[in-house]
């Protein structure tokens, strides 16, 4: 499993699947955790949406729109706006980039 680490204000918890910050505790399915762990590792690059599929869910006959909703649901616990992101970039039909750094 990976160790913990930080974006942000946020303590990242994969073993536990769990971000927290301030006193805030949010559960992710863990399926949200490995991309989010994926985006980290490719902090500032491009996470290229083929690719992410392939590294974060090997095996598994995943689709665009189940890459999309665990996007979703992170910019949920992160507060971040599609339109203005603080954490997560859309690349329109590319992929995805994790715009803080991250403290592992």
């Amino acid at each position: 499993m990976h160790d913990a680490f930080k974006i942000g204000d946020f303590l990242i918890k994969p073993e536990i699947s769990t971000i927290s910050r301030e006193g805030m505790n949010s559960r992710v399915e863990p399926r949200v955790m490995d991309l989010l762990v994926y985006l980290a590792r490719c902090a500032g690059e491009l996470a290229e949406k083929e690719r992410t599929l392939q590294e974060v869910w090997t095996g598994a006959r995943v689709t665009e729109e189940v890459l999309s909703n665990a996007v979703w649901k992170l910019r949920r616990v992160f507060e971040d706006d599609c339109r203005r992101p603080r954490f997560i970039e859309t690349i329109p039909r590319k992929g995805y980039r994790l715009l803080q750094t991250v403290h592992f």
